[in-house]
């Protein structure tokens, strides 16, 4: 026999630059087919303080439209307040500021993407632990540029 695993996400991808985490993530067929599903997409981010940014497809009554769900710490907040950035169309995007984790520059942080479907893990990036990074230092952007 063999054991099939059905995957929500192509891919997911990072980046960053001196203030900034930048998240992207890629599901296979698009969104439209997320709908009425109760699925979600949850990254979770940990430096000094732990970011829980959940996003999912809410009926507004002329249609349905994305919201986001923001925990810092446990306690409930909004993206504007702490300022994350978000959009969402064919594919996530995200960015959160380094100052909200807590980490100084040079500290490592570790996020991991999940897609939930009703509460419960179908599908985690990577299947455990966290994609670690260190906070870039004052020194980042010319290294960048060392030949």
């Amino acid at each position: 026999g063999s054991m099939y695993k059905k995957m929500y996400l192509k891919g997911v991808s990072y980046g960053f630059n001196i203030g900034w985490l930048f998240i992207k993530a890629i599901p296979f067929d698009g969104f439209e087919h997320w709908r009425n599903k109760g699925r979600e997409i949850k990254i979770t981010i940990k430096g000094i303080r732990k970011a829980e940014l959940s996003f999912k497809e809410v009926d507004m009554g002329q249609g349905s439209g994305w919201v986001a769900e923001v925990r810092l710490n446990g306690h409930e907040r909004t993206c504007d307040e702490i300022g994350v950035r978000w959009g969402i169309q064919d594919i996530v995007e995200v960015a959160v500021p380094f100052g909200l984790l807590g980490s100084k520059k040079g500290e490592e942080i570790g996020f991991f993407v999940e897609v939930l479907e009703k509460g419960i893990t179908m599908e985690r990036w990577p299947q455990s632990s966290f994609v670690t990074t260190k906070l870039p230092d004052k020194d980042f952007e010319r290294r960048l540029w060392l030949i």
